[in-house]
């Protein structure tokens, strides 16, 4: 589920949603979040 994979990952990183909100698309720990979403969410194709 990818609420739990974002709380995980946020606890994981020391990260509350504001400063995820607040963080450059390019930091870091803002990629390693985006890359485990895709990893584990599908995409649909319509």
């Amino acid at each position: 589920m990818p609420i739990g994979i974002l709380a995980g990952e946020l606890s994981r990183w020391g990260w509350t949603e504001e400063e995820l909100v607040r963080a450059r698309q390019k930091a870091p720990g803002e990629m390693a979040i985006a890359t485990r979403l895709r990893r584990a969410t599908a995409l649909t194709l319509k």
